[in-house]
């Protein structure tokens, strides 16, 4: 996957810099054309209400999730219950992850949707979609962007869809654990805060940024996608 469209981490000062709250915005709307896309492939699950569970893969995957929880709850109104919404590591083993869903009694009754930023070779996902199928859950993935050919791979394998925003395309957001709040190690099933591991005041402040900005992202998708949902 190339990213064609900037690189860089989020910098940190005493005080959040206009400059900061600048590239915070941008990463975030640049996310709008590609989850516009993942909708019109989903546009007949969520006019359905089929969605009964949301499953982000953390660090990264945090963001979409956040904005396509927010219009789904949206376009489900006061028809349909809106999805619960839980999240695990990127590369999670799947016991864990089958063991967490049976003692907390998360479970689907129609069909789940695991979202993420970017799926590469898929292993980011394996162990949550494995751990789903074990269960013999109705699952679809939904990822920002995505190697060619992986969606042809994990549809084999889930009998669902796979919606990718756009192919061989690496988003803004990736491997941003600033602006998601959270850090992920490998081997662990859920994420920590990233504020609290690095003690890092100014951290709070951009990850409040961020979620003003998913904020004002969801609002115009629900005002642009809820007409055709």
């Amino acid at each position: 996957m190339k990213n064609n469209m900037g690189e860089g981490r989020i910098k940190f000062n005493n005080k959040l810099e206009e400059s900061t709250q600048k590239d915070i915005e941008m990463r975030v709307k640049s996310l709008k054309e590609a989850i516009v896309w993942m909708f019109v492939g989903m546009r007949d699950r969520v006019r359905n209400g089929e969605y009964d569970l949301i499953i982000g893969e953390d660090a990264s995957g945090r963001i979409p999730t956040l904005v396509i929880k927010k219009v789904i709850d949206a376009a489900y109104g006061d028809k349909f219950f809106h999805p619960k919404t839980v999240f695990f590591a990127g590369r999670s083993n799947q016991e864990e992850v089958l063991e967490f869903m049976l003692k907390n009694e998360i479970h689907s009754e129609k069909r789940v949707l695991v979202v993420t930023d970017a799926i590469f070779s898929g292993s980011s996902i394996m162990g949550i979609i494995t751990a789903l199928k074990k269960q013999g859950m109705a699952f679809d993935v939904a990822t920002l962007g995505s190697n060619s050919g992986i969606k042809e791979w994990i549809e084999s394998f889930s009998s669902g869809k796979v919606f990718v925003g756009f192919k061989d395309h690496v988003p803004l957001v990736y491997e941003q654990r600033e602006m998601s709040g959270v850090r992920k190690t490998t081997g662990d099933l859920h994420s920590e805060s990233y504020v609290k591991m690095t003690e890092n005041s100014q951290g709070q402040k951009v990850v409040d940024y961020t979620r003003e900005q998913i904020d004002e992202l969801a609002g115009d998708l629900i005002t642009e996608l809820l007409p055709k949902l």
